[in-house]
């Protein structure tokens, strides 16, 4: 089961501000630093002469552009993470059909940020990241590691390999068993190789588009009944990120 409706209260709720100023449009932006420029040229005449007013002015409107871009460079950064969730969560939808349960935005047990996206089905679970960096971002190996533009993978795919490890644990008890969690970072924008899957720290990296199809070829680990245990465990351990986890049955 997918909610998707969920991913896309995640989104708003996460960039209001980015938004707010995306939606106050250019014609909007131009009035404001021309009201600025302004003021501060008046300010400044008043206050020293016209020549330093007439530079005050005409540079208070860059000041104020490179104030915001630095402002909002963060908040930026959060909305295209969370677009690239969206963009994942519809791509993972169709699975549903094939047997698999698909849950969005999972809280985990001491692991911030939680798992965006958890997959449970015959080859296995999943616990499934979204990155979507710039397309000037080449993802590649070199000198023996493997790089994200100039930094080292390994520190990029940290946080879903510990949530790998979380759910892992979380449904152990269910399955009366060892459960492996696969990590998977589903990337969007960034050049990687166009087939095949790139390995860091455990975890794999692909493009975005081919993360179903891969996740359908991996051999079948789990039957039926054991999906459907453990998605519905799965389901009860794991809420949406800000509900309450449920306890195991007969736990106190």
């Amino acid at each position: 089961m997918i909610n998707s409706s969920m991913v896309g209260a995640k989104l708003s709720f996460r960039v209001p501000r980015y938004r707010e100023s995306r939606d106050t449009g250019w014609g909007g932006r131009l009035a404001l630093r021309t009201a600025l420029g302004a003021a501060v040229f008046a300010v400044v005449w008043l206050l020293w002469d016209w020549p330093a007013a007439l530079v005050a002015g005409a540079l208070a409107a860059p000041a104020d552009l490179v104030y915001r871009w630095c402002l909002d460079l963060p908040v930026v950064a959060r909305y295209r993470g969370a677009a690239g969730e969206r963009a994942t969560a519809r791509m993972l939808r169709p699975l549903c059909r094939r047997g698999y349960t698909v849950l969005q935005d999972r809280a985990l047990p001491h692991v911030e940020g939680g798992a965006c996206h958890l997959v449970i089905g015959p080859s296995g679970v999943y616990v499934v990241d979204s990155r979507k960096w710039p397309r000037c971002v080449r993802v590649a190996g070199s000198r023996g590691r493997l790089w994200i533009g100039r930094k080292p993978a390994d520190q990029e795919v940290r946080g879903v390999a510990g949530a790998a490890r979380a759910v892992a644990g979380a449904l152990r008890p269910v399955h009366g068993g060892r459960v492996e969690a696969v990590p998977l970072v589903a990337v969007h924008g960034a050049r990687l190789p166009r087939w095949g899957a790139l390995r860091a720290s455990g975890v794999v990296l692909m493009r975005a588009p081919r993360v179903r199809a891969w996740i359908v070829r991996q051999k079948v680990r789990l039957d039926a009944c054991q999906v459907a245990a453990l998605g519905a465990a799965a389901e009860r351990l794991l809420p949406p990120a800000g509900a309450e986890r449920t306890p195991p049955a007969g736990g106190e």
